[in-house]
């Protein structure tokens, strides 16, 4: 649905061939509401898994950036995957600058914890304008877990922020 460059597979090079993330953080900010986006990217490992078992076009290579890797939902993403999730992570914040990013449970294997750090410090690359936090299923199962150790400061920050005047007006409390 974004103009991705790490794949052929998106609106903006097929179908449509419009950006439509694009067009809709504009329209929604021309608005004066906020944006936020989501990434099922984690789940991409093993999502389309059930095709390899019967011919479909999830076996034929030439749809493999559309499908793949579709591997077995026991399996864990090895670097390759977890690297180019965290460039497509990058990609969505660095264009779209979202206010709210949505990541499902499967981000919580612990595979992708080396990765997550950035999840947790790039919001302080956003405008100073943006609501600035990074949710993760299971109310910041990851982030502010107790057995997830953040960078030094950026749980006071996170904390900080979040109980500040600015805050409490955007989120409308």
């Amino acid at each position: 649905m974004y103009d991705c460059s790490f794949t052929e597979w998106s609106a903006a090079k097929m179908g449509p061939r419009r950006d439509i993330v694009g067009e809709l953080a504009a329209a929604v900010r021309h608005q004066g509401l906020h944006f936020g986006a989501s990434s099922h990217r984690a789940e991409h490992w093993w999502f389309y898994g059930g095709g390899m078992k019967f011919d479909s076009g999830v076996r034929d290579p030439r749809y493999a950036g559309l499908y793949g890797p579709a591997k077995p939902e026991k399996t864990q993403p090895d670097e390759p995957y977890l690297k180019d999730w965290l460039a497509r992570t990058a990609e969505i914040v660095g264009k779209y600058k979202p206010e709210l990013v949505w990541f499902d449970w499967w981000i919580e294997q612990p595979v992708f914890q080396p990765y997550l750090p950035w999840c947790s410090t790039c919001w302080r690359f956003l405008p100073p304008t943006s609501i600035q936090r990074f949710l993760l299923r299971s109310s910041l199962a990851l982030l502010l877990s107790t057995s997830y150790r953040m960078p030094s400061g950026v749980h006071e920050e996170l904390t900080t922020y979040s109980r500040s005047k600015a805050w409490h007006q955007r989120a409308g409390k």
